[in-house]
């Protein structure tokens, strides 16, 4: 299932924490919703940290998780202001 950019960061945190595979050397997680939402790159603004978080790049096949990441669980925690006026 294709999910937001927001509930990327979903997949990010566990990937991140679980051991990689045998011989692998990185976590790995599957995302394709570049792919798939022809507004993708709009998405991405609906998150809090946009624009502030070298995380939420990546250069298509590796999203690099920095301290900050680890520090702001990437950023799912925080409300978006996007999301939020949709309640």
């Amino acid at each position: 299932m294709t999910v937001n950019p927001y509930m990327v960061e979903i997949n990010k945190n566990i990937a991140a924490r679980i051991k990689p595979f045998p011989g692998v050397k990185i976590a790995v997680f599957e995302t394709n919703g570049a792919q798939n939402y022809v507004n993708w790159e709009k998405m991405k603004s609906y998150h809090p940290m946009y624009g502030k978080a070298k995380f939420l790049n990546s250069d298509g096949c590796i999203s690099e998780l920095d301290d900050e990441f680890y520090r702001v669980s990437g950023g799912f925690f925080r409300t978006s202001e996007y999301y939020e006026s949709r309640v």
